[in-house]
């Protein structure tokens, strides 16, 4: 179970994603493209009447190749867009928090399930543990040469604005 700072640091990380619109990215580059291939397909294949059910099963398996594809193109975007949010919402919460809540997360995922095909195809899309918690500590320690404060309790201002 999430304590409540560790379930913050998961909502702020998901607010990154909002506040970015990283999912309209996956709609106009992912969804839309595979869409308009889908028919395509069927436009092109439909000869006549006794073709419509084949052209429109052939219509949602290019559908479905097209969001494979365009899928496995968009790894390294993905795991890039999950260290930035990691990254922007370790700077609005505790990152320790947010650590302990990826550690937890990760763990919820036995040993069989992470040898799984299905589980090593769809995590390439997401950036390892160990390169997420080595960003927020990164953002953590920029915090303590402060570049910024996130703590809401020390409202001191930030190093460099004193002249220290």
């Amino acid at each position: 179970m999430l304590t409540a700072d560790q379930q913050t640091a998961i909502a702020g990380h998901e607010f990154i994603h909002k506040r970015e619109r990283d999912s309209r990215w996956k709609v106009t580059h992912i969804g839309i493209p595979s869409i308009l291939a889908a028919m395509a397909a069927f436009a092109f294949s439909y000869a006549s009447y006794h073709m419509v059910l084949l052209s429109a099963i052939l219509a949602i398996f290019e559908w479905m190749i097209g969001l494979f594809v365009i899928h496995v193109l968009n790894f390294p975007e993905s795991r890039a867009t999950e260290l930035r949010c990691d990254m922007e919402a370790a700077k609005y919460v505790d990152p320790a928090s947010l650590i302990k809540a990826l550690e937890t997360a990760d763990s919820l995922f036995g040993a069989d399930v992470k040898k799984s095909l299905t589980y090593r195809f769809f995590s390439r899309s997401y950036p390892t543990l160990a390169e997420r918690v080595r960003a927020v500590r990164a953002v953590e320690n920029f915090d303590e040469i402060g570049l910024f404060n996130w703590r809401k309790d020390n409202l001191q201002p930030d190093k460099k604005e004193d002249g220290a």
